[in-house]
């Protein structure tokens, strides 16, 4: 709430609270950000200053909140740091460096895997009864999890959460207290919060929301540099060898992972990083202040576009919000995936085209006929006819008569037959059916009663 007495009236008569003369109080009521002010227009816990939009000291901002340092000294975090910092290490050379020891598939023909140290030790104890009975629950899941492409389905939840993260922040809407709270919790996770998470925020209080921007920035492009330094070093060991640059025959693994690692980077931080650039645009015109610091002016005014901050975050928005989607498009252009997903669309066209014409076209009988026979271009075809005419040939005369024929079709499943099925068995039998069939015959009559459903072999997208 601003205040502003003794205005004169004839400056602005709109505002004024009594009659003729002086206009004596001017009162101006500012928006708080989400969840900054409590019910009755004071500050929620941990902020204070104007519109509640900045923390107190003892607190530090996570996400859209001020969360409370406690009583962890700056060391402690230090040690923290530093142990999160050796886990990541060894994410690192696990999956980026892996090709470089791992053995080709080749090496291992036809061998069964020797049990490894933990399966040997499971086996000493006597266990290994109630791990094959863990094992025999747990795969069916896991099976069904591959089968429902768990990869996605996460993509998707995480996705979801992000978009649904942005919720109180985009939306002036009173939450009910347990949805808010979830949104509270999930912000700084899905929005990888890191400042938050990991309680920097609290030791480096004085950093200003340049410096902060900085921090995010800088560290998602050192986040790209660790990720394809693996796959460079080792060009770069193999142009030194004399070899050309790439020639290493790890090198192609390796790339492969990093492209991998850099793609699910991207997907990870790529809304984070966007919304931290952008947001350094996003101002209260008003009280001419950046809505993510109140502390600091509104990049975008005049006074302060040929500033550091205004130009820093316009150079980045080049690289994240818009450079990151450029890049991501360049690469399936350069790798043909959009052809490629086209000829998969009109291979799928024509598969439909050619179930949707067997089906206008087919009958009972030719379905049945081509589960035995198979189709016409196979080699084997007539092969199969030939031994379908000895098996209905008990007899082995070399002839089949109708009741004969007529039997061998009821005994397949075929008790009835189409009006076109039987001008052919009257063609083939004669009108009083007594006539028989070689060979041969049968032959032009399987492929008769079959129709155009043998001529079809399944991969005719090919």
């Amino acid at each position: 709430v601003e205040t502003r007495t003794h205005i004169p009236s004839m400056k602005d008569r709109s505002i004024c609270d009594v009659g003729v003369g002086t206009c004596r109080v001017r009162t101006t009521i500012y928006g708080c950000p989400p969840g900054a002010c409590l019910e009755l227009g004071t500050c929620a816990p941990g902020r204070h200053a104007v519109v509640c939009g900045i923390c107190e000291p003892g607190f530090a901002m996570s996400g859209q909140n001020c969360q409370a340092c406690g009583a962890v000294k700056e060391s402690d975090r230090l040690i923290i740091l530093a142990m999160i910092g050796v886990v990541l290490f060894v994410i690192w050379v696990a999956l980026l460096w892996r090709p470089l020891w791992a053995k080709p598939a080749e090496e291992f023909p036809d061998e069964e895997a020797k049990p490894g140290a933990a399966m040997r030790a499971i086996e000493s104890m006597g266990l290994m009864p109630r791990v094959l009975q863990l094992k025999e629950l747990v795969q069916p899941m896991v099976t069904a999890f591959k089968e429902m492409g768990v990869r996605n389905i996460v993509k998707i939840g995480f996705s979801f959460f992000q978009i649904l993260g942005s919720f109180p922040s985009t939306f002036t809407v009173k939450w009910p207290p347990l949805v808010e709270s979830v949104f509270t919790e999930s912000n700084s996770v899905v929005f990888l919060d890191i400042m938050g998470m990991l309680g920097i925020g609290c030791f480096v209080s004085g950093m200003d929301y340049g410096g902060r921007l900085s921090v995010y920035t800088m560290g998602g492009l050192v986040v790209i540099g660790f990720i394809m330094l693996p796959g460079t070093l080792v060009g770069l060991i193999s142009w030194i060898q004399g070899q050309g640059w790439g020639r290493h025959e790890k090198y192609n693994q390796m790339q492969d992972v990093a492209w991998w690692a850099l793609t699910l980077w991207f997907f990870v931080s790529y809304p984070t990083l966007s919304i931290r650039v952008l947001e350094t645009f996003n101002c209260n015109p008003r009280l001419e202040l950046m809505i993510a610091d109140f502390k600091e002016k509104c990049p975008v005014h005049p006074e302060e576009i040929s500033k550091y901050l205004f130009l820093y975050a316009a150079a980045f928005a080049g690289v994240y919000p818009f450079g990151i989607p450029c890049f991501l498009l360049f690469i399936l252009y350069q790798y043909k995936v959009p052809q490629m997903a086209q000829h998969k669309v009109n291979t799928a066209l024509l598969d439909a085209m050619i179930i949707r014409f067997k089906k206008m076209t087919s009958t009972k009988e030719s379905e049945i006929i081509s589960k035995i026979i198979g189709n016409m271009s196979d080699p084997l075809f007539e092969k199969r006819v030939q031994l379908l005419f000895e098996r209905i040939d008990t007899e082995g005369t070399g002839e089949i008569n109708m009741v004969t024929f007529v039997q061998a079709l009821k005994d397949m499943g075929l008790n009835k037959v189409t009006e076109r099925t039987m001008r052919q068995l009257n063609k083939r039998f004669g009108p009083k059916g007594d006539k028989t069939l070689l060979p041969n015959d049968l032959l032009e009559l399987i492929k008769d009663m079959a129709g155009t459903r043998l001529l079809f072999y399944g991969v005719e997208h090919l």
